[in-house]
């Protein structure tokens, strides 16, 4: 996108909420994170299914406790990494300052 477009872009989305605020007499609220990632979720999903639809398949959603439980599995290996990793840094720091 080229500057003067992403200009544009940019002031439509200030002066929208702000024509909102101003011609409905009410406050800005910020919807958050949670929001927008859903939003972007929805999306992504519609796209998903509008292509495999178009490739004659179907998306089978899965249970969303089995990747509740994934993530977290996933979560704990990844910090056990980093725990052996920090020792090994610890161990190999601590060996360079008594040398």
């Amino acid at each position: 996108m080229d500057k003067p477009k992403a200009l544009t872009a940019a002031a439509h989305k200030l002066a929208r909420p702000i024509y909102s605020m101003l011609t409905k007499g009410e406050e800005y609220t910020d919807q958050g994170q949670a929001h927008y990632e859903e939003r972007y979720r929805q999306r992504v999903l519609h796209n998903l299914n509008r292509h495999a639809q178009q490739l004659g398949m179907t998306l089978v959603p899965t249970a969303p406790a089995a990747q509740a439980a994934e993530k977290s599995l996933v979560r704990q290996s990844l910090t056990r990494i980093f725990l052996r990793g920090l020792a090994r840094v610890r161990g190999f720091i601590t060996l360079l300052l008594w040398t």
